[in-house]
């Protein structure tokens, strides 16, 4: 995949082009061209399985089985046609018994029987035609959009999966793993992944885009009936009136519109994917900043202390000058000094650190109270 190739679907008189990368396609009335890259032929060999099998294909990988749905509808038909024809003929045995005499209802007896004939004429066009018959660049624009999708779940697919295990690795849910400190190989995965969710997420976007290019605009969607163009040209002079445009357009409408939506549900998963890689980025940064304050504080403890042991050096440096005091012959001068100055440095600390304890509490519910208002 080249991030710089914007995908695009081309729609001109007579030619179709796809560009998906890694798939180039230029679709006419009656042939599919394709482009690939080397070692894409698994690519060529499903496309190939999709625009032979045509409808059945698309029908047995969403039902999972072949459907036969002529025979239940060619049976409704026939009901419905015989009910109808008795009904007719009711009708018409009725009217010929009661007014064999007058004119004019048999006149209207004449009139309800053509209707009836026509209503027969419509089961029987309906009963004959094929539902299932989709034009062939149809197909293969269908076919080429079905792969392209498919292509584009499983790269994302791939892509939740490393990510939600690199995630589980810094968050330390991953079975067998001791909840330790997230590392720095673990966060520099998370952020690679980050990148490749990103690029993902560009690719599908590219892919909405090409779609609604084409949605947008129903002179596009009609010229997609390359077959029509060729056998009811008619149809598709300049300027194409309003009613046509919204005749031919339906059915390639209802399918890009199908693939419109799955990719934009890959959009959404990606956004869903996003968002927990923010939330565990946060995360990280809140358990990181736990450690952080939590050596602040402990460097800050130390501090105290060291300033404690400082005063104590203090005194200690004033008794050590060679001055006369006049307490140099007491018996128990020093052992008063000694003390005095071992329980001023423990109040000093103990005051010092009570006093920071609080200053940290006070802050810390300030900070919580702010968050939660």
């Amino acid at each position: 995949f080249s991030s710089s190739n914007e995908p695009q679907l081309m729609v001109r008189r007579h030619v179709m082009l796809l560009n998906f990368d890694p798939l180039r396609a230029i679709v006419l009335r009656d042939r599919l061209l394709v482009i690939v890259p080397d070692g894409a032929d698994s690519i060529l060999i499903d496309l190939e399985r999709r625009v032979r099998g045509g409808i059945t294909e698309m029908e047995n990988q969403v039902f999972g089985k072949e459907r036969h749905p002529k025979s239940s509808s060619t049976s409704t038909v026939k009901k419905s046609r015989s009910s109808a024809e008795l009904v007719a003929n009711d009708e018409t045995n009725q009217l010929g018994d009661d007014d064999k005499k007058d004119s004019t209802i048999s006149d209207k007896t004449d009139v309800v029987s053509s209707d009836d004939d026509i209503v027969e004429d419509e089961w029987e066009e309906l009963q004959k035609m094929n539902w299932d018959n989709m034009p062939f660049e149809l197909q293969s624009v269908d076919a080429v959009l079905q792969t392209v999708t498919a292509m584009l779940v499983v790269d994302a697919r791939n892509v939740y999966h490393r990510s939600t295990v690199a995630m589980s690795e810094l968050r330390g849910d991953s079975p067998g793993q001791k909840r330790s400190g997230p590392g720095e190989h673990a966060q520099e995965r998370l952020r690679l992944h980050k990148d490749e969710v990103n690029m993902m997420e560009s690719r599908v976007q590219g892919f909405v885009r090409a779609m609604n290019e084409v949605l947008d605009d129903d002179e596009d969607m009609t010229l997609m009936n390359l077959s029509r163009l060729l056998t009811h040209p008619e149809r598709f002079l300049q300027p194409v009136p309003d009613q046509i445009l919204h005749e031919e357009s339906d059915e390639p409408e209802l399918i890009l519109e199908v693939y419109l939506q799955q990719a934009l549900s890959i959009v959404n998963e990606l956004d869903l994917l996003k968002g927990q890689i923010i939330t565990t980025e946060e995360q990280i940064s809140m358990q990181l900043d736990a450690i952080r304050n939590r050596l602040l504080f402990i460097n800050t403890l130390l501090s105290v202390a060291s300033l404690c042991v400082a005063i104590g050096s203090f005194v200690g440096s004033i008794f050590g000058m060679n001055l006369t005091n006049h307490i140099e012959d007491h018996p128990t001068a020093f052992t008063r000094v000694t003390v005095g100055t071992v329980v001023g440095m423990v109040l000093a600390w103990a005051i010092l650190s009570r006093i920071f304890q609080q200053a940290a509490s006070a802050r810390s519910s300030w900070t919580s109270g702010w968050a939660s208002g």
